[in-house]
């Protein structure tokens, strides 16, 4: 009966078993952000809500002269849910508005990487692999909790690199368009966002520029300065300023001293891997905020529910001293703890982080003996987020185009404002694996475990933390499903009851300000991009 089984189960195409696993994880991560965080509390999101407000009318200028099409998008999301809200009352629905926004972006950015990867020759269950991977990658993951344009460079990367290697092959003039299109929308978004796309682009352009003809050239910078200008014009019209054309806030007015760049204190690394001590290294910021949340922002904000209620996996002896534990590391059945009777113990606190300061150390690793052993054309890919980091430096320490520099946090250099370029190195690493390795899988697995403990997971119940769960809930778009889920976890006999959303009437939905041509360049790239993929899967 068992080896029928077994045989079965090869029968099965492990294709489909990705694809479930895919839905499953995008599904899960993103209840666990509705319920679990609160976007509302996140890094200047409570500035960026303006931008909104302005679409609706409800401002006068928009904040920090960013590009609008993105939060047009995610006010979009609000039209569509609510003709008003209460901004004051009903963070939770804008919370999981701007959460669903994100979701789609990212959904889009992850079609672009699997065909990104399997115009680089990956098999298709190792393309759907990266994808699992790159949905619990803790850098990506707090770019679907935030309300900012960086999501959107996540959506758009992929596949403006998907059409430069078709073009590679092809020679077409439609590849040419769509890269032209996608850089327009992504240079107008954001200073950042504009420096490191200029860049990356032009690197990989002069790696190629044999494949490219003066002609084909022109053509394309042509389309790009055309939409640029749209762009532009379409900003004077709605009162938006030019998105480097800032005034910095008075405690960034700062630029960072040379040292920032190579200070390294190893030993206060490992022995406070936490927010403000290291505000003088990057690499410290680097390491630390590559797989954690170093500035505290995100899943470890104080606000929010991934930071309450922790119950630690690991405890010191020293918390039980009547008890004689014969191993250095014991389980305690009763409380649940793996008990820890070494030297060291005042350092468990920071346990996770040292799991996430080890992923980081082999994950830079890996990327620089690939570097070493890839073609020149994916050694540009592996560049990228060291471009980003360049231009984040040439802002920190130069003060181009102006002052950015905070030196009491350093957060200038936060690996958020450069994530969404690190999939590429991933990328490249996959390439390397052999897809039907078992350690493959094991590594995945233990690497989604780390991430669901490193936002703060598993959770010590009491009656209040039951209460806001169940608040959260209830105000979830699939209450009904989650509630089935979430319930049994309750300590207490609280039931959740599902109702319809009601957001309030303070604040009418109706679109004043719209950024049409932005607008029109994301649709006709969207649409084009999946009738380019149609055509070539054929």
């Amino acid at each position: 009966m068992v080896y029928k089984l077994i045989k079965n189960i090869r029968k099965i195409n492990v294709s489909y078993i990705y694809f479930v696993l895919i839905l499953f994880s995008l599904y899960f991560t993103f209840t666990l952000s509705n319920i679990y965080f609160n976007s509302l509390s996140g890094a200047d999101n409570y500035k960026y809500i303006e931008n909104i407000f302005f679409i609706f009318g409800e401002e006068k200028k928009a904040y920090d002269n960013q590009g609008l099409f993105y939060f047009f998008y995610v006010a979009i999301f609000i039209k569509l849910r609510a003709d008003t809200f209460n901004y004051s009352e009903n963070s939770i629905f804008l919370s999981e508005t701007i959460q669903l926004a994100n979701l789609t972006l990212f959904i889009f950015g992850l079609l672009g990487y699997y065909f990104l990867s399997k115009k680089l020759n990956f098999h298709k269950n190792l393309s759907l692999l990266l994808i699992i991977f790159l949905i619990y990658f803790p850098s990506l993951y707090y770019l679907r909790l935030n309300m900012k344009p960086e999501i959107l460079a996540f959506a758009l990367i992929p596949w403006i690199f998907y059409f430069f290697e078709n073009y590679l092959e092809t020679k077409s003039k439609v590849d040419l368009f769509l890269i032209a299109i996608g850089s327009t929308i992504l240079v107008t978004s954001k200073g950042s966002i504009a420096a490191m796309t200029a860049f990356c682009l032009l690197v990989k352009f002069l790696v190629h520029i044999n494949s490219f003809n003066s002609k084909n050239v022109i053509i394309g910078f042509s389309i790009l300065i055309i939409c640029w200008f749209g762009v532009l014009g379409e900003n004077y019209l709605l009162n938006i300023g030019n998105i480097l054309d800032r005034e910095p806030e008075k405690k960034y007015d700062n630029v960072a001293p040379f040292e920032f760049i190579y200070t390294l204190d190893i030993e206060r690394l490992l022995k406070d891997p936490k927010k403000d001590y290291h505000k003088n290294s990057l690499f410290a910021i680097t390491l630390i905020d590559l797989q954690n949340d170093y500035f505290e922002l995100n899943w470890k904000e104080d606000s929010v529910l991934f930071s309450k209620n922790i119950k630690p996996l690991i405890v010191g002896s020293e918390k039980n001293p009547e008890k004689n534990y014969p191993r250095l590391l014991n389980i305690d059945w009763q409380s649940k703890n793996i008990i820890y009777a070494g030297p060291g113990q005042e350092y468990l606190i920071y346990f996770k982080d040292y799991i996430g300061l080890i992923i980081s150390l082999v994950f830079m690793c890996l990327v620089l003996y690939y570097f070493y052993k890839e073609s020149l054309t994916n050694k540009v890919y592996i560049l990228f987020p060291f471009f980003g980091i360049m231009i984040l430096i040439i802002n920190s320490i130069f003060g181009f185009p102006q002052n950015n520099f905070d030196p009491l946090v350093g957060d200038t250099l936060k690996v958020f404002y450069y994530s969404f370029l690190i999939p590429l190195p991933v990328l490249i690493v996959f390439k390397n694996l052999k897809r039907l390795k078992i350690k493959n899988m094991l590594f995945l697995i233990l690497f989604i475990a780390f991430t669901i403990f490193n936002l703060g997971f598993p959770k010590a119940n009491n009656e209040m933390f039951d209460l806001a769960i169940k608040s959260n809930v209830e105000n979830t778009l699939f209450c009904e499903i989650n509630s089935l889920f979430i319930e049994p976890t309750f300590i207490t006999e609280n039931k959740i009851e599902c109702s319809e959303i009601n957001p309030g009437n303070e604040i009418s939905t109706s679109i004043r300000r719209i950024p049409i041509f932005s607008t029109c360049l994301y649709f006709l790239f969207f649409v084009c991009s999946l009738s380019r993929i149609k055509k070539n899967e054929k």
